[in-house]
């Protein structure tokens, strides 16, 4: 809404009435009988309970520089499994698909399988732990980083901006994912 109303202006005339529009969409399939968009109903309440959590928790922080390792890391974890079981709700054709992939991976889960699926991934494994261990450094170490980088020669810098380009090259996927939002 926000984007829009920079982009377009709510008084404009371009964009009339965002939140109606935003609100039939969500409403209008309870009345007709139409499409429910189960997402839209997803992130409302994911952005709810985010929200509550803040104000009921007397702990809880905006930052993650403010917060206890612990409590960032266990909310490093919650937003992990929240953002992929969005993307299986986004992916799945329906929800009978998610119900039947939530019940693969409850119900009929092979832990014998892990060593085989880390040793055949490790690579995507490395990377995973990379992110997470990135992620969880304090940031004062980002800002060394930063200050190396720029206080380092033109020709080093040309060179890592080369060998992190081609490293994005080299995991990229071999065929153009489009968009998610385009499938709807």
């Amino acid at each position: 809404m926000i984007i829009l109303n920079k982009t377009y202006g709510f008084t404009s005339g371009a964009l009339a009435a965002p939140q109606a529009n935003a609100m039939a969409a969500v409403i209008q399939p309870l009345m007709t009988g139409g499409q429910t968009p189960w997402m839209l109903y997803f992130c409302g309440a994911a952005l709810a309970l985010h929200k509550l959590w803040m104000a009921v928790v007397p702990g809880a922080k905006a930052t993650g520089d403010q917060m206890h390792w612990w409590s960032r890391a266990a909310g490093m974890l919650l937003t992990f499994n929240i953002v992929c079981l969005g993307w299986l709700m986004f992916r799945a054709e329906s929800m009978q698909t998610v119900s039947l992939m939530l019940h693969q991976i409850f119900e009929n889960f092979n832990a014998a399988m892990i060593p085989q699926v880390v040793t055949g991934y490790a690579a995507v494994f490395a990377l995973i732990a990379a992110g997470y261990i990135l992620h969880l450094l304090p940031s004062a170490v980002d800002a060394v980083a930063q200050r190396i980088v720029v206080h380092a020669p033109l020709v080093l810098q040309v060179l890592m901006a080369a060998a992190m380009i081609w490293c994005v090259m080299q995991i990229k996927s071999s065929d153009i994912q489009p968009f998610i939002y385009f499938q709807f």
